[in-house]
């Protein structure tokens, strides 16, 4: 990632909603879909779904086991997910992939001065 400033922060799934989202602005959210945790995707659901995250570039990676599959619905567009158990490199290189495919622009976008280019959605 060419990009050296991405922010980590956490908390419970119950204090992660709109406005929490809406003032952090993270760069990514990580959602662990354990059998413990059935808050997930309603909350998943209301965070891709919130009119006031739209202009937000959000990008949210599950982490689930086999046993959780069949609790994410067929229509759910998720970002990406990641089977548990999951090794490191391929965990970061999701991660990786996810937050270029949000920070990608077009070229129309970027703005270009002789070598330099500057993407605005990483200031």
């Amino acid at each position: 990632m060419t990009k050296l400033d991405y922010s980590l922060s956490s908390g419970s799934y119950v204090e992660l909603g709109v406005d929490y989202v809406l003032q952090e602005k993270p760069d990514l959210i990580l959602f662990d879909l354990t059998p413990g945790e059935a808050e997930i995707i309603p909350l998943y659901q209301r965070l891709k779904n919130s009119s006031k995250l739209e202009n937000l570039q959000l990008a949210i990676l599950i982490l689930a086991s086999e046993t959780s599959l069949s609790r994410i619905p067929i229509s759910l567009e998720l970002d990406d997910l990641v089977l548990v158990p999951y090794k490191t490199p391929e965990l970061l290189l999701r991660i990786k992939r996810l937050l270029w495919q949000r920070d990608k622009l077009t070229d129309q976008e970027l703005i270009k001065i002789a070598d330099l280019t500057i993407n605005p959605t990483r200031y």
